[in-house]
C-alpha cells in the first residue's frame, strides 16, 4: 500500500514516492508497487538481488548516493531494462556490483552472460546516472559489457564511475545498434580477457560499440586493458559511425587507445591521450576524421593521478588550453581544480529528494530538509488533503546541498497535510500530521 497520496492539482498526476525500506521492505517490491511516473527512493544499506525494471517510467534513486547505497548480485544482470523504457525511467545514485551478466546468443554466439552490472534491450533507453558500477563481469563463453549492455537501446549514461569490469568485448561498456549518449563518465580500470575457448583476444577495453551512432562525450578514460585493439575505446562494423569528443585518454594499456575497423567510422574532436601505452596514437588512417583539437598532452593531475583526477590550472583539459584547439571546453571527466575539494562532509547530493519531516507527528512545528543537486529553482509548499495551498516555505533558486526547512502550524487546525516539493519538473510529496 502506497503511504503517500497523489496530489492532482493539474490534470496531470503527480509522482508518490516511496520509500525503501520504510515503505516497502526490498526495492524490488517498491517497483512492482509503483505506477507510471512514481519516484522510489531508497535508503542507505546494501541491497542483495536482482532487479528488473517494470515497463512503465519510474525514478530509482538513493537518498545518500552511492557511497552507502549498494545494489549488489552474485549472478545475472544486477539492473535489467527490458520493456522498452523511455528516458523517463531514472537510475541514479548506487554503487552496482557482483553481477555476471544475462545469457544471450547474440551476433551468431551463444554467451554466457551480457550486462554484468545493467542490462538494455527491447529499446529501452533509460537514463543511468550518478552510479558507481564496478566489479562486475560479463560471464564466460564471450561475455559482453561489463559494466553495462545495450542491445537495440539507447541509454543515457551519465556521470557514472564505470570501474574494474570485465568482458571478452567492452569490459566497461558495450553498445550495439544503439545511439546512447555516454556523456562525463569515469570509466576506468575495466578490462578484457584473452583468447579462451575458440574465441580470439578481447577488445574496447574501456567500451566497444558496434552497428550504431552513439556519442561518446566528455569522458575520462583511465587505466583499461585490452588483451586485443582499443584499450579504451574499440568502434566497428560497417554502419558505425560514432561521434567522439573531449574526452581524456590516461594509462590505459593495450594496442591502439581508440581502434576503428571494419568499415566503422569515428568523427573525433577536442580527445586528448597521455601514457598510453605501448603508444599515444589515433586510429588507422581512412577509419577517422579528425575534426580539430586532437593531441597528446599530460593532464596534470593532482595527488598522483588519484580519482576524481582533480587537475592543475595549467591543465590542458581546462576551456581554452587544449593547445590543439582553444575552443573544446572542458576536456574528460575531470572537470575540478586541485583546490577544489569537495569534503566528505559537504558532498553534494546525486539528486533532488525531499526529506523525512521531524518530528512527525508534530505541535506546532515540524522540519524537513531539501537536497539538492545543483543550483535551481525549487517551490516548497503545504496542501491540506483536498488540495488547497496552505502555505509556501520557499519558492526560488536554491545552492546545491542540504537545505533545511521550518514549518511553524501556527493556528491550522489538526489533522493530515502534504508537503510538496517541486523541482527540475518533477514533484516529491511527504506526509505531516498535526496533533494539538
Amino acid at each position: 500500500m502506497k503511504l503517500f497520496a497523489t496530489l492532482l492539482l493539474s490534470a496531470a498526476a503527480q509522482a508518490v514516492v516511496l520509500e525503501v525500506p520504510q515503505d516497502f521492505a526490498t526495492i524490488g517490491a517498491a517497483l512492482q508497487a509503483s505506477a507510471a511516473h512514481d519516484v522510489v527512493l531508497v535508503a542507505p544499506g546494501v541491497y542483495p538481488g536482482n532487479l528488473i525494471f517494470p515497463a512503465h517510467a519510474v525514478e530509482l534513486r538513493s537518498v545518500a548516493g552511492p557511497q552507502s547505497t549498494v545494489l549488489a548480485a552474485t549472478s545475472g544482470s544486477v539492473v535489467t531494462f527490458q520493456s522498452g523504457q523511455t528516458p523517463s525511467t531514472v537510475l541514479e545514485g548506487f554503487t552496482i556490483q557482483g553481477g555476471t551478466g544475462t545469457p544471450v546468443f547474440l551476433n551468431g554466439v551463444s554467451r554466457g552472460g551480457v550486462g554484468g552490472g545493467v542490462f538494455c534491450r527491447n529499446n529501452s533507453s533509460p537514463l543511468i546516472r550518478h552510479n558507481w558500477i564496478e566489479n562486475n563481469r560479463a560471464a564466460w563463453p564471450a561475455g559482453v559489457g561489463g559494466g553495462i549492455f545495450a542491445w537495440d537501446s539507447s541509454p543515457r549514461i551519465e556521470q557514472n564511475r564505470i570501474r574494474a569490469n570485465t568482458a571478452h568485448y567492452g569490459g566497461g561498456i558495450y553498445l550495439q545498434s544503439s545511439a546512447s549518449l555516454v556523456l562525463e563518465n569515469l570509466i576506468e580500470d575495466n578490462d578484457t580477457m584473452p583468447a579462451q575457448n575458440g574465441f580470439s583476444n578481447g577488445k574496447g577495453g574501456g567500451l566497444r560499440a558496434m552497428y550504431g551512432s552513439p556519442v561518446i562525450e566528455g569522458n575520462t578514460f583511465k587505466g583499461n586493458h585490452c588483451h586485443w585493439v582499443g584499450s579504451a575505446i574499440a568502434l566497428s562494423e560497417p554502419g558505425t559511425t560514432v561521434s567522439v569528443t573531449r574526452n581524456l585518454l590516461v594509462g590505459n594499456a593495450g594496442n591502439y587507445p581508440i581502434d576503428i575497423a571494419y568499415s566503422a567510422h569515428g568523427y573525433l574532436a577536442c580527445n586528448l591521450q597521455w601514457g598510453n601505452t605501448p603508444a599515444n596514437q589515433w586510429p588507422v588512417s581512412g577509419y577517422w576524421t579528425n575534426e580539430g583539437g586532437n593531441g597528446f598532452a599530460d593532464p596534470h593531475f593532482c595527488d598522483g593521478g588519484e580519482w576524481p583526477y582533480r587537475v592543475e590550472e595549467s591543465s590542458p583539459c581546462r576551456p581554452g588550453q587544449n593547445p590543439f584547439g582553444s575552443g573544446c571546453g572542458w576536456i574528460g571527466a575531470t572537470q575540478l581544480l586541485c583546490e577544489q575539494v569537495v569534503e566528505a562532509d559537504e558532498e553534494v547530493p546525486a539528486a533532488w529528494s525531499l526529506g523525512l519531516p521531524w518530528p512527525n507527528p508534530f505541535n506546532p512545528v515540524t522540519h524537513v530538509s531539501v537536497d539538492v543537486p545543483g543550483l535551481g529553482a525549487a517551490r516548497l509548499q503545504l496542501f491540506n488533503l483536498r488540495g488547497e495551498l496552505v502555505r509556501t516555505l520557499h519558492e526560488g533558486l536554491l545552492e546545491p546541498g542540504r537545505r533545511d526547512f521550518q514549518l511553524d502550524a501556527g493556528t491550522l487546525p489538526s489533522g493530515l497535510y502534504l508537503l510538496r516539493l517541486e523541482a527540475a519538473g518533477r514533484a516529491q510529496v511527504r506526509k505531516v500530521s498535526l496533533i494539538r
